[in-house]
């Protein structure tokens, strides 16, 4: 795979027929404030327009920025840290090879699959033999709890720390890779977010999976469940294993020729694309500048703060903003429909600031739909919506719908 999916990751092609309509009436620049994973940004590059993007997210804003513009110069680097991984920790892949009775041999772990509490690792000289965890003292990041306080976080189960997340094996690797992540450049973080999840005790694994990995196909758990939890059965990877497989994946990925800069580079032609981590009241881009394409944080969904927090402690990567201005409403730390609704309109103010003409919102179906349109029309006049449908694949577990409504709203800033 040559990106790394995001809880929030939407396919633009249900709304290209629209968006195009207005493409060509847009300036040259076209901002989207909420870019989450950067697929709305892709597509105005793709469609020859100049972009900013923007997402007070930093895991979102890494996800977007190598998913858009991974380049030869970044595939070098992650070969580079490739080589100090593969010089410092090669020493852990012990951790991945068990003394077989059968072969009186010590061969590797392809996998350990845990089933309530009873471990069982599968061998490559084909043999499965009981096995159990490793002791390891418990670095102090890994003590973080997923909690606000004494209440937890709206998305975990029960009350948990990041340590309950991770067998102590793979914790010790973790650990390890996260005392290097300094010597390597930031695309090492991008490649390192799906294996966070795929290093966890969440991958769960169904029956008819394993049985067709030990046939010696390519399988690899999706985390299904937009919530911290764990299940009863879940299959232990090899972190550095995975990390191994990324890289060499995305060597073979197409490398990308935008020209990255910042804001000032874009609105004088001298870049395609800026990318912006920081708050949407507070953007440093001139009046009157560029028009907007967006797809703003729905306050009945996902809680990217929360899902994201375990990959901004491991990657070590400050995360304290996140959980003081993102546009969200969490009944556990208190944010209501009017505490979104009162940040979204101090957003609205700045976007109605640096506006030139045209701002499209995309707006999923939600029993606050209403109010939301009403805080946009206080700024922007609303020539019009249109409504589009998208089917879904269900790939989660639960009681998630098959089709998703989302409202497009079309305004400008003056009549």
């Amino acid at each position: 795979m040559c990106y790394v999916t995001y809880w929030g990751i939407k396919s633009t092609r249900s709304f290209e027929g629209i968006l195009k309509k207005y493409l060509n009436e847009m300036g040259k620049v076209i901002l989207d404030p909420y870019g989450g994973s950067g697929t709305i940004i892709e597509f105005i590059l793709r469609h020859g327009k100049r972009a900013i993007y923007n997402d007070i997210n930093p895991i979102a804003y890494l996800v977007a920025k190598y998913n858009i513009t991974f380049s030869g110069n970044d595939a070098e680097d992650l070969m580079r840290c490739l080589t100090i991984i593969r010089g410092r920790l090669s020493y852990l892949n012990d951790l991945y090879r068990e003394y077989c009775p059968y072969c009186n041999n010590v061969s590797n772990v392809m996998f350990r699959i845990y089933e309530n509490g009873e471990a069982t690792s599968y061998l490559s000289c084909g043999h499965a033999v009981k096995s159990g965890d490793v002791e390891y003292p418990t670095p102090k990041w890994a003590l973080a709890p997923l909690s606000y306080g004494t209440k937890p976080f709206l998305k975990v189960k029960r009350n948990l720390t990041i340590t309950d997340l991770f067998t102590r094996r793979n914790l010790i690797i973790l650990d390890e890779l996260r005392k290097i992540l300094p010597e390597c450049p930031d695309v090492i973080k991008y490649v390192m977010i799906p294996i966070i999840y795929l290093s966890s005790r969440m991958t769960h694994i169904p029956k008819d999976k394993e049985e067709l990995m030990l046939r010696g196909k390519r399988w690899l758990p999706s985390w299904a469940l937009p919530a911290y939890w764990l299940p009863g059965r879940f299959i232990e990877l090899n972190p550095l294993e995975l990390i191994e497989r990324r890289i060499k994946t995305m060597l073979t990925c197409k490398r990308r020729k935008y020209v990255v800069g910042n804001v000032d580079d874009v609105l004088r032609k001298k870049a395609d694309v800026a990318f912006l981590n920081t708050d949407s009241s507070e953007l440093p881009i001139p009046n009157d500048s560029v028009d907007i394409i967006t797809d703003p944080p729905y306050p009945t969904d996902i809680q990217y703060g929360e899902l994201y927090f375990l990959h901004a402690v491991i990657l070590n990567i400050p995360y304290n903003d996140v959980f003081l201005k993102e546009l969200i409403v969490n009944k556990n730390r208190g944010l209501t429909i009017n505490d979104y609704l009162n940040m979204f309109s101090k957003h609205l103010s700045e976007l109605y600031r640096v506006n030139r003409k045209y701002a499209i919102f995309i707006i999923k179906d939600n029993t606050y739909l209403g109010k939301i349109i009403d805080s946009i029309s206080r700024y922007f006049y609303v020539q019009g919506t249109e409504e589009v449908t998208i089917k879904k694949r269900r790939s989660r577990i639960g009681d998630y719908k098959d089709e998703y409504r989302y409202k497009v709203i079309v305004s400008t800033k003056q009549r």
